[in-house]
């Protein structure tokens, strides 16, 4: 039988930790920044006509991070 290590332990207290969160149903309190709100009301105050251009410079390494970003603001503009 193989040893556990230190990860199998740090694994097993986040699923520990996720789990409870969600079935204690716990809410964290979300702000959202002024830069956000002004996007948002600026892509909602465009006329139904208008076109957008929205351009992503990334690299692989940041694509985890900027693959949800890209997608909430072109599902917004749609």
């Amino acid at each position: 039988m193989k040893k556990l290590q230190g990860r199998h332990f740090a694994f097993a207290g986040l699923f520990i930790l996720v789990t409870l969160i969600m079935l204690l149903g716990i809410q964290f309190r979300t702000e959202i920044s002024p830069d956000t709100q002004q996007m948002f009301d600026y892509i909602d105050g465009l006329p139904d006509s208008s076109a957008i251009i929205i351009s992503f410079d990334h690299e692989a390494s940041s694509l985890p991070e900027m693959r949800p970003l890209g997608l909430a603001i072109l599902r917004h503009a749609f």
